[in-house]
């Protein structure tokens, strides 16, 4: 329902969706079977992300989290293919970041503009403020500025008002704008996946485990 609900929305949910999506599956194919090529897919698809969202800043941790839990299930011990792997993918995701504002202003500092939120402004005052950022400066900047809309924005939730909001924001939401038969679906699957995914074996096989994959990402940004 959300899918088809933003279907006819000019807005970059889809695009970040999509790109997420694509990235974890690429970066997971890369841990499996290392590869340049699997390696430049997996980097472009993360700088494309990061220039479709903000959120995207996000993708290392799911990548990290995704990554321990695939060589966890194998038991291959690949540690060092996943921490080099996530190493090159953001060299790369960063170059197609910069590449999408034309370098402009890459390498800038926090003190090279006048920061709108007051944790930039904390940042830009501190030592990180004169430090050189791999990023163009325009990108910081937006970041900035959505930091500073949400300063002070109303939110709503159950009848109460706050300027703060609330932790069990989105998982509320869930529960109350999911379709009940969507839900119930859900549950069943879980339910069955748990029969299936242990085999009598009491341990999630690695395909079974596969299918918990999306769920990193709901999970990070929750």
């Amino acid at each position: 329902p959300n899918i088809l609900a933003h279907s006819g929305l000019v807005t970059p949910d889809l695009g970040i969706t999509a790109l997420v999506f694509l990235t974890l599956t690429s970066f997971l194919r890369l841990v499996d079977h290392p590869s340049r090529r699997r390696l430049l897919a997996a980097g472009i698809l993360f700088g494309l992300a990061l220039l479709a969202k903000f959120t995207a800043v996000l993708l290392p941790v799911i990548l990290l989290a995704a990554g321990a839990l695939r060589i966890g299930l194998t038991g291959k011990g690949r540690w060092k293919i996943l921490a080099r792997s996530l190493l090159f993918t953001g060299l790369i995701g960063l170059l197609v970041l910069n590449a999408g504002y034309l370098f402009g202003g890459t390498f800038s500092t926090l003190r090279d503009f006048t920061p709108e939120s007051q944790a930039f402004r904390d940042h830009a005052a501190g030592a990180l403020g004169g430090i050189p950022l791999p990023l163009p400066i325009e990108y910081v900047r937006g970041f900035d500025h959505a930091q500073a809309g949400g300063q002070r924005w109303w939110a709503y939730l159950l009848g109460e008002h706050s300027l703060t909001g609330w932790r069990h924001y989105y998982l509320v939401a869930l529960g109350v704008k999911t379709p009940l038969q969507l839900l119930l679906l859900a549950a069943l699957g879980a339910f069955f996946w748990r029969r299936a995914a242990s085999g009598g074996r009491g341990r999630p096989s690695v395909a079974a485990a596969d299918a918990l994959m999306p769920l990193i990402p709901i999970a990070v940004f929750l």
